[in-house]
């Protein structure tokens, strides 16, 4: 075994957990699953990571190995732990290192290099993407860790994690037709008070619209309502409590006026924001300036659409749902809401005091209640809408106004009425590619694409 030049020996010992104390992550958990393998040691060296479904794989062209890289930031600041990377050794005796690959930036794949490159943030989970064409062909024997600090560091102590380790074929990027393609609105989510990466919340809207839209994963605050990874629970999963009309500038000035649907498919309406609560993937979102999407744990579809007053609503609840329920609610009881006449009405006047005004909502379903009245939980002015048991799919229409609930009726007469999802995304989607194309890139790659149209959304949504 080799020596760190200082008389030590060099070695990588794996262990099973999570960080802990990140501003950004849950502790003791990988960045998608419960535990992350973790590596600590000193010196240049490799050690095995037990990746079951990965070795033994011949790789083929178009082959992307992916993988999260967690390094701990030392006491000293010397960051050893980011000379760090996942390896991959060959049949042949080769590795992947070996065959000068580039990450999705264009960064060195191989471990000393990400280190040089300084690509790699300490305490905070790391994306990294590398393809494997040079590879293609070889068949994979042992995936590895490998630590390779420069000379001056072989004595420094390291320590640091890994998670998600995919090995497959690379996903179809997006063609240029539809630049929307381009934007993921979680991008900045992963962030908190102790870390910023912009703390923005994942808004679909129309540019410059009246409304925002956004999941919450925390429908009691109007701080930071959407946690990405943080807030996760015991399985290492988001849970959300709710899709919210939002009027957020930034979390440090507070949301105002957030009106919140969240669908339910337990027996019982469930208000409190906690139990409601259901389970989800991120790979199950879909998060685009024109569409949010998500599939929860427990079968339950939601797709929300925007418009500039208002938005477009679809359930859809699993046949073996216990119940149909759709939960109308604010974070704290300045609210309040009624069924009349075909209609739910009502008004929300809460959060940060800057620039605050009441908002009133006028809403229709495309099917006919069953029931209206008080959640089983929750805040006192929560209502719940119920639907009979055979109601596979609900599609709630709804617009605000700050005049009152006739000009939120007048708009959504405007532009929701007559108009179905299709067509009202397809509407949100032309304004989009509209205003992202003033900017065009010829020969740049689609991660660089994402960058770029991922920071332009972000004015667009701005001035409001």
């Amino acid at each position: 075994m080799p020596t760190d030049g200082y008389g030590r020996l060099s070695r990588v010992i794996i262990d099973v957990g999570g960080p802990i104390g990140g501003a950004t992550s849950k502790d003791g958990a990988g960045f998608i699953h419960p535990t992350a393998f973790g590596y600590r040691g000193a010196g240049s060296a490799s050690a095995p990571i037990p990746v079951d479904d990965v070795i033994g794989r011949t790789i083929a062209h178009g082959d992307r190995l992916r993988y999260a890289i967690y390094p701990e930031l030392d006491p000293e600041l010397t960051y050893t732990a980011t000379c760090a990377a996942v390896d991959l050794r060959f049949t042949d005796g080769s590795r992947l290192s070996d065959l000068d690959v580039t990450d999705q930036y264009g960064m060195p794949a191989a471990a000393a290099g990400r280190g040089r490159s300084k690509i790699s943030y300490a305490d905070q989970w790391n994306d990294v993407q590398v393809g494997l064409d040079a590879a293609a062909g070889r068949t994979v024997e042992q995936v590895l860790i490998t630590v390779d600090p420069p000379e001056s560091a072989q004595h420094n102590e390291y320590r640091g994690w890994v998670d998600v380790l995919e090995l497959g074929p690379a996903p179809a990027e997006p063609d240029g037709s539809d630049r929307c393609a381009y934007v993921d609105t979680r991008r900045g989510t992963n962030a908190s008070g102790g870390f910023s990466r912009g703390n923005n919340l994942p808004i679909t809207a129309w540019p410059n619209g009246f409304n925002f839209l956004t999941p919450v994963t925390d429908a009691t605050t109007h701080r930071w309502p959407y946690e990405y990874h943080r807030a996760n629970n015991a399985d290492n999963r988001p849970e959300l409590q709710g899709i919210a009309f939002s009027h957020q500038p930034s979390p440090w000035m507070g949301d105002r006026d957030q009106l919140i649907i969240m669908p339910v498919g337990a027996a019982e309406p469930l208000g409190d924001p906690a139990e409601r609560a259901v389970a989800f993937s991120h790979d199950d979102e879909i998060a685009r300036p024109d569409v949010y999407r998500v599939r929860l744990a427990d079968g339950l579809h939601v797709e929300v659409a925007p418009t500039d007053h208002g938005a477009i609503f679809s359930f859809g609840f699993p046949p073996e749902s216990p119940g149909r329920h759709v939960i109308i609610d604010t974070i704290d009881e300045n609210g309040s809401f009624r069924y009349a006449d075909g209609a739910v009405t009502g008004w929300v006047d809460n959060g940060s005091p800057f620039g605050r005004t009441r908002m009133y909502c006028y809403g229709t379903f495309d099917v006919e209640p069953a029931g209206f009245g008080p959640t089983v939980g929750g805040r006192g002015n929560a209502r719940a809408v119920t639907f009979d048991q055979g109601t596979t799919q609900v599609v709630l229409r709804l617009a605000t106004s700050f005049i009152g609930t006739d000009q939120a009726r007048h708009n959504l007469q405007l532009e929701l009425a007559d108009h179905g999802f299709a067509e009202i995304r397809d509407r949100a989607n032309r304004c989009w590619n509209e205003r992202l194309s003033v900017i065009t890139v010829d020969g740049a790659t689609p991660a660089r694409l994402r960058t770029l149209y991922g920071c332009l959304y972000r004015p667009i949504l701005y001035s409001n």
